[in-house]
């Protein structure tokens, strides 16, 4: 089942507000954030503008519609010309313009009435004629650091209250028709409609294609109108509510969860989506409850020492206690990424029986929504997920990375299978080891939950790994005595316990 088509299912299922719920911003403020206004009105008599005035009067916020960046990249533009802008010392407000104009060219003459496109070409046309007069005027309603709504009006009017159109017909189609489009029968329906649409997203590699071979898209693809319509809606809904961060954004993986449903039934589909989205949600919340609780421990413990030079036994007994305490709820947030996908389709409760999951594992870049495809695993069947968690549990197993809050009766499975990354870790280059990180992790992951196996020669040679070197790869010897020998049973005991935990999932392979 390719990509194309899981999208197309779940685009099938989303409705007018939905799409309208991604789109949208909602600007909601922290409180007692002040807001800068800064409008640039353009009075128009008989198609032609007669002046413009630029004012810091205040608007509400009903009078616009704020949206995500529709298209472009350095010539970026929104569905109305007005932004929400958090300007530092070295922005100007000029550098910002071109957004607004932008918008005007690439939306408003495209997808306003007929009768209001006249307007709109007036403006940019205006624009275009007294630039640098515009920008320099502009520049002076800066007064500082801050939040700062800009938008264009029409003789007092915003764009949104003038054309509220234009939302409904980009809705309808928002999607490009290729120059070769023409009868034939589109991928997904079977229908001969016309053909030649683009869903418009990066996953979809058209650019790539020389001039000579554009005309192949259409027959390597064919999509009608509504089938690129509901698969790029179907990729924002996913960017916006379906990409998992592993720990949070500022750590090495980012994957992708998509659902494969075993029959053909948009409203379970939409169901299992759904709480696929509130699983996101809950991850987060956990991924800052989780830094909280590191940034507590850091501090408890630098504490600790202070008061260790001091020799305040009874302030320094409180303090363990807090450290234990808060060791514990990082432990039990802190799960490995085998632990973490089965906590997300466990979100699913009874659905979880009717499909099979995806993970895409992926760098997107939200600037200009380019999207990287570094990993799949594909077609796991929940169940299967479940019984290796189970069995990790079982055997006091973890698939957790970690060099902190380690449990001395816990068998970590990073010390076989993640040492590349813990290595990295240590030397602080996990960034510029990501791709090396995540091929570790893959390999691992495929392992778990796939039919994948690994030969027991290859096992025996991570325990090997592990029983003679240490992470940042130095030699385990403590007064001259291997490590491994000083300390025989608890290497033996982890290591059989590794091996009943891979036979018992039917993973060895002689």
């Amino acid at each position: 089942m390719s990509l194309a088509y899981k999208l197309w299912r779940i685009g099938n299922t989303l409705s007018k507000e939905d799409i309208k719920d991604i789109v949208k911003i909602e600007n909601n403020l922290d409180n007692g954030s002040e807001i800068n206004y800064v409008n640039i009105d353009f009075s128009i008599l008989d198609n032609e503008v007669t002046h413009y005035n630029i004012s810091d009067n205040a608007i509400e916020k009903s009078k616009l519609f704020f949206t995500k960046k529709i298209g472009g990249t350095s010539n970026a533009y929104y569905l109305y010309p007005n932004i929400e802008l958090r300007l530092t010392p070295k922005d100007k407000l000029s550098n910002k313009f071109k957004i607004l104009t932008n918008t005007i060219l690439n939306i408003i003459l495209n997808f306003a009435d007929d009768n209001h496109i006249a307007l709109a070409k007036e403006i940019n046309s205006f624009c275009k004629k007294n630039t640098n007069k515009l920008l320099t005027e502009l520049d002076k309603h800066k007064e500082g650091v801050g939040i700062y709504w800009v938008w264009l009006s029409i003789n007092g009017k915003t764009f949104y209250e003038c054309m509220p159109e234009v939302w409904d017909n980009w809705y309808e189609k928002p999607v490009l028709r290729s120059k070769n489009a023409g009868k034939g029968y589109d991928a997904f329906t079977n229908k001969e409609v016309e053909i030649g649409y683009k869903p418009e997203i990066k996953i979809f590699s058209y650019d790539n294609y020389h001039d000579s071979l554009k005309s192949r898209i259409d027959v390597n693809l064919p999509l009608s109108l509504e089938s690129a319509k509901k698969i790029k809606f179907a990729w924002m809904y996913v960017l916006n509510n379906l990409v998992f961060h592993y720990k949070g954004y500022d750590r090495s993986l980012e994957y992708i969860i998509l659902p494969n449903l075993l029959t053909d039934n948009d409203e379970t589909l939409k169901s299992v989506i759904e709480r696929l989205r509130r699983a996101n949600k809950r991850s987060g919340l956990l991924v800052s409850n989780l830094k909280n609780f590191e940034t507590q421990e850091n501090r408890l413990i630098k504490d600790l020492k202070k008061i260790k030079k001091g020799k305040s036994l009874e302030e320094q007994k409180k303090l363990e206690l807090e450290i234990t305490a808060v060791k514990e709820k990082i432990y039990n947030i802190d799960v490995g990424l085998i632990q973490e996908f089965n906590e997300k389709i466990n979100e699913l409760n009874e659905l979880k029986n009717s499909i099979t999951i995806d993970f895409f594992f992926t760098s997107i870049d939200y600037k200009n929504l380019a999207f990287t495809l570094k990993g799949t695993i594909e077609d796991v069947i929940p169940s299967k997920l479940s019984s290796v968690v189970r069995k990790m549990r079982k055997l006091e197993i973890s698939d957790a990375v970690t060099l902190k809050n380690r449990q001395v009766d816990k068998t970590y499975l990073q010390d076989f299978f993640n040492r590349e990354e813990l290595y990295f870790i240590l030397n602080k280059s996990t960034k510029t080891n990501s791709n090396k990180i995540l091929e570790e992790r893959l390999y691992f992951a495929k392992l778990l939950i796939t039919d994948e196996k690994i030969k027991i020669d290859n096992l025996y040679t991570r325990f090997e790994i592990n029983r003679e070197l240490k992470f940042i790869k130095e030699k385990r010897i403590k007064d001259g005595i291997k490590e491994w020998i000083q300390y025989s049973e608890s290497f033996v005991k982890k290591e059989n316990n590794i091996i009943l935990f891979l036979k018992s999932l039917d993973k060895l392979k002689e």
